[in-house]
């Protein structure tokens, strides 16, 4: 055997491979300097004599550790994430490199590591969704953390660039809402400034929140009677389940306090004093049921800052079951009067301190068990079951809405002796009730979250769109009964809470198919258009049905000088105003993927495959056939004219009270109008200015097609000479073909900047599709 001999090589790679002199020098030899090459790699820490497979392997090696310590480098400049560069630098700027910041610099996403997913299927065994997530950062300090099922992350992490585009529409809505704030005098940021507020008693001696709180009250047989009224309709308080009306009368009779030298009709409370052991709670929940049915949205001061204290403390002295009771009516107030449906940033701080009040007096436990004997001092015992069902309610809501996993976990839920324990088979129990659909909800919603956010699993986010929907035909009524005036119910009401609920969990989950997981079907894309829909119809046909409702019941709040939000109006936007929100944000971004980046992910042109109609009375879409664009983008508009009722001046003068609906249906009109305005450019982009029927045109089809054309925009007759031809001063723009997203990116911008919106609340015309304004 041929012996081989050993000789080190000691050129560059670069050198060695296209067989060139190399001085040897380093980090970079000459012929590398003179080539002007990046890559001049030696192998080094090895043997001087190696074999020439050896020497290749060194090679790679030192290459690839090369290219370690540069990947380390970018991550330990860059916070250990990647971003995902946007096309438009004017409006997304650097934080960082993984920071997506908006125009005006007031706020910005720090996305997760993920900024573009990974081709990852649901039969990786990695779950995506773990890092699916986003962190809010406002430019005063404050940040939010949001998780795969929030808007906010579908926006932020969109593969086409939605959030920078939704930003220029929503702009246009913070017009309307912050002229709207001026004009009523009221802010979310109030329950902050009650801490600058001064006591109101004049008195030094009486200068507590107490007796501040006492001027407010309206006189004492009057709280008795809207008391009462709280627990009669249980439709419009459904919340007075969690509460003993027995109770609550006995706890009012022994502390507040009238006057008994005024006559009886005219008693005012004089003091508010706590029996047992400083339990302020009692008097706190007696105020909220006020709120529901005296003060509505406008609580005064006095009573707010009392009802702030009450809410903030933390000493284990206050463990009482009034503060689970007092904590869950003030969410449904919020939620009733303050709610907007975007984040629900004012309730997620209660929701934490009810569940949290709620684990440590044992509600998640055997509650007939538990508290067996104390009905005289908690009330009775079926009110503390529905207490905890609404607390978990509130719980899966939350976390769905936030992004984030149940505070409450499967293993906290120990009562399976419990006669209605939500634990096990959705079908184990026939109790025709609102109460066991809304457990039945709960098991499953409960099911679909935990599984999204287990980090062991990957969630099958088809069957769980599944299990929903067939939730929906198997345990509500057709949704043709909520949309129809004549099949509606003031029953129903409670269960499009329910109904509600489900649909967002749907849009959610039906984003996240696309976007975690990159699925792209025609039966995706229709599922989300056929539910976006669908749910924006059943919101407005329940805004329309509580209003007639309100109509009937209270008359005097629709005189010109109340200024009251009527309160079958605000509960149907309690109930509707995320569902509402989530169905705009996702149709607008679908409507922006088809006009603009129709050839890349989930959406695609109809075809000549395409379904003519929409049926809105159905969840069932058409796996193979398109919806044509025409058809649900004609749809929409009709929802949209509908939710304004711009033909009832009555629904007009209430409608503008209320803050969510103003910012609602800004936010509807922008959409549509902005649609309407591409389209009509785009119209005019695809008409042709030659036509293309001649691959090679004659003189006479120039002159025919072309003079004709020019003709008719300058009046210029063929046979005139050219030098006759006065030059015009303002010759109109020749219409060249334009990239649709720059078109509908500079359509938003020309509507955002040229277009004062929040004109309307002065304006008769607030919601018509015609004005210009309603944008």
């Amino acid at each position: 055997m041929r012996n081989v001999r050993r000789k080190s090589i000691r050129s560059c790679e670069l050198c060695r491979k296209r067989k060139l002199r190399c001085d040897g020098k380093r980090p970079r030899c000459s012929t590398c300097v003179r080539k002007k090459s990046s890559e001049c790699t030696y192998a080094i820490g090895f043997e001087q004599d190696v074999e020439f497979r050896e020497k290749l392997k060194a090679l790679k090696e030192a290459k690839l550790l090369e290219d370690v310590k540069l990947l380390e480098k970018r991550l330990e400049s860059g916070g250990g994430v990647v971003c995902e560069l946007s096309r438009d630098v004017n409006l997304i700027h650097e934080y960082g490199p993984c920071n997506v910041v908006l125009a005006n610099k007031s706020t910005v996403y720090r996305m997760s590591s993920h900024s573009v997913t990974p081709d990852i299927g649901e039969k990786s065994n990695i779950n995506v969704l773990d890092d699916f997530h986003i962190l809010q950062c406002k430019e005063d300090g404050r940040r939010i953390y949001y998780g795969p099922t929030s808007v906010k992350t579908f926006m932020a992490k969109s593969k086409w660039g939605m959030l920078e585009r939704f930003r220029q529409t929503w702009c246009v809505v913070k017009v309307t809402r912050s002229k709207w704030k001026k004009l009523n005098g009221r802010n979310m940021i109030d329950e902050i400034k009650c801490i600058e507020r001064h006591l109101q008693s004049s008195n030094p001696l009486l200068c507590n929140s107490l007796q501040d709180a006492c001027h407010a009250l309206p006189p004492y047989e009057k709280i008795r009677s809207h008391i009462e009224l709280f627990f009669q309709d249980k439709v419009l308080f459904q919340i007075s389940d969690v509460i003993d009306q027995e109770k609550v009368l006995k706890d009012f009779f022994e502390e507040f306090v009238p006057d008994k030298l005024s006559c009886a009709s005219e008693q005012r409370v004089i003091s508010l004093c706590p029996v047992k052991k400083k339990n302020y709670y009692k008097i706190g929940v007696i105020l909220m049921i006020l709120g529901f049915t005296y003060f509505y949205e406008t609580i005064p001061e006095t009573i707010q800052k009392f009802l702030i204290l009450l809410t903030g403390i933390s000493t284990a002295k206050c463990m009482y079951i009034e503060r689970a009771q007092f904590l869950m009516l003030r969410l449904h107030h919020l939620s009733r009067y303050s709610s907007t449906g975007e984040d629900n940033n004012n309730e997620m701080i209660i929701v934490d301190s009810l569940i949290n009040t709620s684990s440590l007096l044992g509600l998640n436990h055997n509650i007939s068990v538990l508290y067996d004997g104390q009905e005289d001092l908690v009330g009775n015992l079926s009110t503390l079951t529905k207490l905890r069902d609404w607390v978990l309610f509130a719980d899966v809501q939350m976390a769905f809405q936030l992004g984030r996993p149940l505070l409450i976990s499967a293993t906290e839920l120990d009562y399976y002796n419990d006669s209605n324990n939500i634990i096990g088979n959705p079908l184990e129990t026939t109790e025709p009730s609102f109460y066991s659909l809304f457990r039945k909800f709960l098991r499953i919603s409960r099911c679909i979250i935990s599984e999204i956010h287990d980090k062991a699993v990957v969630p099958n986010l088809k069957k769980m769109c599944a299990t929903l929907t067939e939730f929906i035909e198997q345990y509500l009524h057709p949704i043709s009964d909520y949309t129809s005036p004549c099949s509606m119910k003031k029953e129903y009401i409670c269960e499009t809470g329910i109904l509600f609920q489900i649909l967002s969990m749907l849009l959610s989950l039906y984003n996240l198919r696309y976007l975690a997981f990159s699925e792209m079907s025609v039966g995706l894309k229709n599922s989300v258009i056929k539910t976006s829909l669908v749910s924006l119809s059943l919101c407005t046909c329940l805004t329309s049905y509580c209003f007639e409702q309100d109509a009937k019941n209270f008359p005097g709040l629709f005189q010109s000088n109340s200024k009251h939000v009527a309160p079958y109006f605000s509960l149907s936007l309690s109930l509707s105003s995320e569902l509402s929100y989530r169905a705009l944000i996702t149709f607008y971004a679908l409507v922006y993927n088809t006009l603009t980046l129709s050839q890349s992910g989930l959406i695609c042109s109809a075809g000549e495959h395409s379904v003519k109609k929409c049926d809105l009375k159905t969840l069932h879409i058409n796996e193979t056939a398109n919806i044509s664009f025409s058809v649900y983008f004609k749809v929409f508009c009709e929802i949209v004219n509908r939710m304004s009722n711009n033909e009832n001046a009555r629904f007009r003068q209430l409608s503008r009270r209320s803050y969510a609906f103003v910012t609602m249906l800004t936010l509807a009109n922008s959409c549509r109008n902005t649609i309407k305005k591409t389209l009509e450019n785009k119209d005019c982009e695809k008409k042709p200015w030659i036509s293309p029927l001649q691959q090679f045109p004659s003189l006479e089809f120039f002159e025919k097609n072309v003079y004709h054309t020019l003709e008719s925009r300058h009046y210029i007759d063929p046979s005139t000479p050219a030098h006759a031809i006065e030059e015009d001063s303002n010759p109109p723009l020749v219409s060249q073909p334009l990239e649709s997203e720059s078109t509908f990116e500079g359509l938003l911008h020309e509507i955002s900047t040229q277009q004062d919106v929040s004109n309307f609340l002065f304006d008769e015309n607030f919601f018509s599709e015609n004005t210009q304004s309603d944008i």
